[in-house]
């Protein structure tokens, strides 16, 4: 089931609503290829057709809406999905009454429909979500198990972007340390990290990341708007610069959609970590342009990576 969910999550937005609706277009608007010929398997056997294809419309539509990366309520969408559809139907009847090319109005049909766009809208509600699970962002507690936490760190950042692991542990365990590690979690099994600084005038988040296994389920964008609502100042980070590459720009890209901004205009410059690794020029990005950048940098510089 989590393969077929990391499938339909991966798929072009909007894709499978898209391929619904032109079919059941043509099921229903195109005359029939053989009206002469026309024969019915059994009684009512057209109004059970109906209600299939509106319940697949509505499904559609609620998976659809559910895997941007910002979705609505579940309710939400379940009532959108359900009136979209139910709506395409009566609107269908209409035309074919209106198109007079061996295809007619039929409100049975329509009441079809509304059967059909309720039942596909509940099962895909009941059934279907991009982060199916328990989800939580907690704050990692002094001593617990982060074995698993820092396999994902690991993995997800090259070397020169990595705080050594012993930092981030001994920061943990440091009371009144500014420094928080949260860890996102899937039916209490951890999925990914989130490490912060909180400061005066900004909160910074320094590292990032999801487990890959659990990519492509809405998880990263989940946390990192519940992180945004829970902090009151601004929150600040780092990202590679576009001009890297493909993921570079889907990373900017992400955290755009998530409602922050670049500055192009300014330069900045992460300090190494450590002895022996290098500078490494990344980008500055924030949900509030109301930033002061200079300040960001000198109080990055001083406190993050101890640069006096």
């Amino acid at each position: 089931m989590n393969t077929i969910i990391k499938i339909i999550t991966k798929s072009p937005p909007y894709i499978y609503t898209l391929v619904i609706t032109l079919a059941i277009c043509w099921l229903t608007l195109v005359p029939p290829p053989l009206p002469d010929n026309d024969f019915e398997l059994f009684a009512g056997a057209d109004k059970i057709a109906h209600a299939i294809m509106f319940a697949a419309l509505a499904a559609a539509l609620y998976i659809d809406m559910q895997r941007r990366p910002n979705p609505l309520s579940k309710q939400i969408c379940l009532i959108c999905a359900f009136v979209f559809s139910a709506l395409a139907g009566g609107v269908i009847e209409l035309v074919q009454t209106a198109m007079d090319m061996g295809r007619s109005g039929d409100w049975l049909d329509f009441a079809a429909d509304c059967i059909g766009a309720a039942a596909g809208s509940v099962l895909a509600w009941r059934f279907f979500a991009p982060g199916n699970g328990r989800f939580s962002c907690a704050v990692a507690p002094s001593s617990v198990n982060l074995n698993r936490i820092e396999r994902i760190y690991k993995g997800a950042f090259p070397p020169e972007e990595q705080r050594p692991w012993n930092d981030i542990v001994r920061m943990v365990d440091t009371a009144g340390s500014p420094f928080t590690l949260t860890v996102i979690s899937l039916d209490d099994a951890p999925v990914g990290l989130l490490t912060s600084w909180s400061f005066d005038e900004f909160t910074y988040i320094e590292h990032f990341a999801i487990d890959p296994a659990m990519r492509g389920r809405n998880i990263g964008s989940r946390a990192l708007r519940l992180f945004c609502r829970r902090s009151s100042k601004p929150v600040v980070l780092e990202v590679e610069p576009a001009s890297l590459g493909h993921t570079a720009q889907r990373r900017i890209s992400f955290y755009e959609r998530m409602g922050f901004h670049s500055f192009p205009g300014f330069r900045y410059i992460q300090p190494p970590y450590a002895p022996g690794l290098p500078p490494v020029e990344l980008m500055l990005m924030s949900n509030s342009r109301n930033v002061d950048l200079q300040l960001i940098t000198n109080t990055l510089h001083s406190e993050v990576y101890g640069k006096k």
